[in-house]
């Protein structure tokens, strides 16, 4: 069993959907399953993801068939997950290499915490630095959601909320 399950969603992201994939790929932490859902494509994406999965064991190639949204195609990824730390991602979206590391470290030394989070930057169509988004306050969680884009959880935490 993994450590940690990824989940992937895609619908037509194969411009950026062989960064993202191979962003995570190379994450300093290696003991994950990227969960790639293809949530009915009509480009490329599904071709990308089966080339991926067949070049290495960590990457499950598990398509919807059909287009049934980013809510419950998060579902689905979440019932497929293995690992007892779960974080989703975008394919339009690249890990920094060091994020799932710095991130279960986090929860292993905070036991009693069902979620860690980190800042992220945006970036262009060509990789460039927009702008930095430090973590937010956990205090910003009464007036906002205080999570980014790097985030990992316990997965007890989907059943806690009720799915």
């Amino acid at each position: 069993m993994p450590r940690v399950s990824v989940i992937l969603p895609v619908y037509n992201g194969a411009d950026y959907l062989v960064s993202a994939i191979e962003s995570a790929l190379a994450q300093e932490f290696g003991d994950f399953e990227l969960i790639c859902i293809d949530d009915g494509s009509r480009d490329r994406s599904g071709a990308i993801i089966r080339e991926f999965a067949q070049q290495d064991s960590r990457v499950r190639d598990c398509p919807n068939g059909r287009n049934i949204g980013l809510p419950a195609t998060l579902n689905r990824g979440t019932a497929l997950a293995r690992g007892a730390l779960h974080s989703w991602t975008s394919h339009d979206n690249l890990l920094r290499p060091a994020m799932l590391g710095k991130l279960v470290a986090a929860l292993d030394s905070s036991p009693e915490a069902a979620i860690a989070y980190a800042g992220y930057s945006v970036i262009d169509d060509a990789g460039s630095e927009l702008r930095y988004h430090p973590p937010r306050s956990l205090e910003d969680r009464l007036v906002c959601n205080p999570v980014g884009a790097a985030f990992l959880y316990r997965n007890e935490v989907p059943a806690a909320l009720g799915g």
